[in-house]
């Protein structure tokens, strides 16, 4: 057994296991709890050992080479359960989905009698940081189509909401007209869609007249309501004196 005082709890790492999970490639030198350590490749002179190290809530597994273990500072090849170590140098590996620590060089801080933090930690239940950022990608993605239909929803209102005040003429299946809903000219267009006959300018005032004319030409009737003839006829009527007026 290595020989120390009892381990301080602040020595301990708090969320190492997590911040290894999630950025693997950070250079971190966590001070870990060993909570299990086993030989493997029984037989053999200088076996590996597999490791569970504990931050107190989460553990992680590791593989320790017997160089590791011989070197100074790491309990004289007797790595216990209980005892605090420190990872100096290390490579995170992803092993089936799951992360693992091969661990090139640790030291020995500390020995405790009990563990540290939680009487049984889990391990930590997260995917790798690859899938982590495949995951990401696909949210962010998901977030921008989102973002497009909501776009895309709030023209289809706001175009609902200008043409609330519109009416949609089929004539003869072939084209669409849009007019404004105005008592004078959509009684006069939809006279003229329906028989053929020539728009009418009767009985409205030269401010009338400007505003039909306007309709005409945005629904592209202009060749086929009137002629340039009678509209300048109509509009020379307007300007003319009244006889009440002359006298």
């Amino acid at each position: 057994m290595c020989v120390g005082d009892a381990a301080d709890v602040m020595s301990i790492t708090t969320d190492a296991v997590a911040s290894l999970y999630t950025n693997p490639a950070a250079t971190l030198h966590p001070c870990l709890q060993v909570i299990h350590v086993k030989e493997i490749q029984e037989g053999v002179s200088s076996p590996h050992c597999v490791v569970v190290l504990s931050d107190g809530t989460y553990c992680i597994s590791g593989l320790v080479a017997p160089e590791v273990l011989m070197a100074e500072g790491s309990c004289n090849r007797i790595m216990h359960a209980c005892c605090l170590v420190q990872l100096v140098s290390y490579t995170p590996k992803f092993v089936a989905g799951n992360l693992i620590i091969v661990v090139d060089r640790l030291v020995h801080v500390a020995c405790a009698s009990t563990r540290i933090g939680l009487a049984h930690p889990t391990f930590f239940n997260v995917a790798p940081s690859s899938m982590s950022a495949l995951l990401q990608a696909q949210l962010d993605l998901l977030q921008f189509k989102q973002h497009q239909q909501d776009s895309f929803l709030a023209s289809v209102r706001q175009n609902a909401r200008a043409a609330a005040d519109m009416i949609t003429l089929n004539v003869g299946g072939q084209r669409e007209y849009f007019i404004d809903v105005d008592p004078i000219h959509f009684d006069r267009v939809m006279a003229h869609l329906r028989t053929g006959d020539a728009l009418s300018y009767d009985g409205l005032s030269l401010w009338e007249t400007l505003q039909l004319r306007k309709t005409v030409r945005y629904l592209g009737l202009e060749l086929h309501c009137t002629t340039t003839t009678e509209f300048m006829e109509h509009m020379t009527s307007l300007k003319a004196p009244s006889p009440s007026s002359a006298a």
